[in-house]
Order: C-alpha cells, then sequence, then structure tokens
C-alpha cells in the first residue's frame, strides 16, 4: 500500500489549530415604547364680558316690533345681548320675531322668552333678571332707536371710563303725520357728579322725565337702593328711575337724539286715562318724594311741583276725568291740598271756553 507523499502545505495545514465557534450573540431587546401622552385638553375659551344688555318687554307689537329689530340687529356684537319678553301677547307678536331673530341675526346672542301677560313692570323685571351686561337699557317695543346708539355708548365709556349711566337726547314722533318734537334736550356732553345733579338741572330746565328708556344704567346700581319695579300698570317705573339715578356718581349726558317715542292710536300715551291711571300717577309722585327725602335729595318742592303739575296735565287733556275725580278719594284729598292752583286751572279751562265761544 502505498503511502501518500508528506508535503509541506499538508504539514501546515494539519499543524493550525482549529479555530472555536464564536458564542452566539444575545439578540439586542428591542426597546418597549413609551407610551403616547394624552395630549391635555385645550382650555375652554372664557366667554367675552356682555357690555350691554337691551331688554324689550313686548305685547302686542306685530305690527311695530320689526322696525325696532332692524334698527338693533345691526349693532348687534358678541359683548351686546338682547332680550325679548313676550307678555303674552294676543296677536302673532312672538312669530314675528321670531322670524325677524331667524332672517336677520339667528348667530346672535338674542333670547326670546314668553311669560303670561303681567305687565310691563313684570316683563322688565323677568328680563332684568335674566341679563348679563355690565350695562343695562330697557326699551319699549313699539319704538324707535337710533343705528348708533351702542357706538355711542363706546365711545362715551372711552371718554369717561367710570361712567355709571348715560342719558341722552330723545324725541316723541306722531305715528301717522311724522311730525316730531323734543322729549328730552342736552346741548352738549355733560358729565354731572350723581343722580341728584342730574335731577335738579332738569327740573330746573323744566325737563324732568321717569320714563325708564331715558338713560343706560350700570346694573350694579340696583343693589343700592333695591330698584324695582312697582306692581302698577301705569307710572310704574317713577321710583325705580330715581332709585338707579341715585345710586350713581358719574351720569354723562350726550346731546345725540338716541331714541324716539312713537306716538300711536290706541297707545298707552294716546288711550284717554281712567282715574285709576290719574291714582297711579298721584301714588308714583308721593312714594319718589319720599324716597328723594330720605336720600337728603336737593329740590325736593321743585320735584313736588313738576309732580302735582304732571298730574293738572292729565287733567287738562281730559274733560271726562276731570268730571270722575270727584269720586276717587285719593284724587280729591291731593288736589284740595292746593286749592289756588285748582282754582286756576278751572278760571284757565273758563277763559279759553268763553274765548271760543266768542269766536
Amino acid at each position: 500500500m502505498k503511502r501518500r507523499p508528506t508535503t509541506t502545505a499538508s504539514v501546515m495545514k494539519s499543524s493550525m489549530p482549529i479555530p472555536k465557534p464564536k458564542p452566539k450573540s444575545k439578540p439586542t431587546p428591542k426597546p418597549i415604547p413609551k407610551p403616547i401622552p394624552k395630549p391635555k385638553p385645550m382650555p375652554m375659551p372664557l366667554p367675552m364680558p356682555i357690555l350691554l344688555s337691551i331688554v324689550i318687554p313686548c305685547y302686542n307689537v306685530a305690527d311695530q316690533i320689526a322696525d325696532l329689530l332692524a334698527d338693533i340687529f345691526v349693532q348687534l356684537a358678541p359683548d351686546i345681548e338682547l332680550i325679548l319678553v313676550n307678555d303674552g301677547s294676543a296677536d302673532n307678536s312672538a312669530a314675528v320675531m321670531r322670524t325677524c331673530i331667524e332672517r336677520w341675526a339667528p348667530a346672535a346672542g338674542i333670547r326670546l322668552v314668553e311669560t303670561v301677560n303681567q305687565g310691563a313692570a313684570a316683563a322688565r323685571a323677568h328680563g332684568l333678571a335674566l341679563a348679563h351686561g355690565e350695562y343695562v337699557f330697557f326699551c319699549d317695543s313699539d319704538d324707535r332707536l337710533a343705528t348708533e346708539f351702542v357706538a355711542t355708548l363706546r365711545r362715551t365709556l372711552l371718554a369717561f371710563s367710570a361712567m355709571d349711566a348715560l342719558v341722552f337726547s330723545a324725541c316723541i314722533e306722531d305715528a301717522a303725520t311724522g311730525r316730531r318734537w323734543s322729549k328730552v334736550d342736552y346741548p352738549a356732553v355733560t358729565a354731572f357728579a350723581g343722580g341728584d345733579a342730574l335731577v335738579a338741572h332738569n327740573l330746573q330746565r323744566h325737563a324732568y322725565t321717569a320714563a325708564v328708556w331715558t338713560y343706560v344704567f350700570r346694573r350694579t346700581l340696583i343693589g343700592r337702593y333695591h330698584a324695582a319695579f312697582t306692581g302698577r300698570r301705569a307710572h310704574e317705573d317713577h321710583l325705580f328711575t330715581l332709585k338707579v339715578l341715585y345710586a350713581a356718581t358719574l351720569i354723562v349726558a350726550v346731546p345725540h337724539v338716541l331714541y324716539t317715542q312713537q306716538m300711536r292710536s290706541g297707545s298707552l300715551t294716546t288711550t284717554p286715562p281712567a282715574v285709576g291711571y290719574l291714582v297711579d300717577r298721584i301714588q308714583a309722585g308721593r312714594e319718589a318724594s319720599q324716597f328723594r327725602t330720605s336720600v337728603g335729595a336737593s329740590c325736593c318742592r321743585l320735584y313736588d311741583t313738576w309732580s302735582f303739575n304732571s298730574v293738572i296735565d292729565i287733567l287738562r287733556n281730559s274733560r271726562v276725568l276731570r268730571a270722575q275725580i270727584v269720586r276717587s278719594p285719593v284724587c280729591a284729598r291731593y288736589l284740595l291740598g292746593r286749592p289756588y292752583t285748582i282754582l286756576g286751572l278751572y278760571l284757565q279751562s273758563l277763559r279759553r271756553a268763553l274765548h271760543l265761544k266768542g269766536a
């Protein structure tokens, strides 16, 4: 058997060490993914503060309310609130208001509230309880509002940031003829240091009125003297107006005619008054005088004279009412307190009758 010759290459090959197998490396563990944090909820934006709440009590004004709403809708903004209180209207006032809202301002801050009929005082009080505005304005539903009403309020606040109430010029318009005359007139921008200064100024100019639509007021003023509307059907705002104005420390008057009172046949201001209307006026005047005395107001005698003359004006314009006042003990006692004034009234009526007879 032949041997295979040994070569250098084979000797080297046999003498080379056999490499050891490399240990298998452990697989690198995959990193555990961190949980994705849940996104933090975005903070809800704070609601914009309401600058002005416009409160409108509505009763059987289906033929007039659309005009007023057109005046207001062009002025609405996120900080303007409109509250409509339908005081149990027997006509389709509510339907007209809903149609106007859907057509002109579906997304605006408008509230339409339905109540049973309780009168303007209760409707205003209901709307006031719903108001969120820093300032409040009461508007009658059959009147008109100037389209620069809100802009004038904003401008005045820029000049008088501490303003508690804004008063403005207003006029009366005969809806049938279009004839207009002044109701309240402020010739220039004027700042009054409180309600007593404003009331005295207007009494001396024979221009005072207690109508609640003649001013815009800061809502917090209500609490100082607990201002509230009385339960009367007429003259329910006399005491409310005085309590709000006397709670103010800065009242600004502007000359702009921002309000038009509409005189229409069948409205409260044109319907011949009954004795109850006169009794309400007398009672409102007495309450107002008692309050003014309690706060040490000036011009108390001047206010009483204005109040008495307002009663006389009612009598002067209603012959039927003059014949009925003797049946009311309240009216009789009130008028007998100023016999010379009453005598002058009847002498004036007699002279007028003789003049007409002679003509």
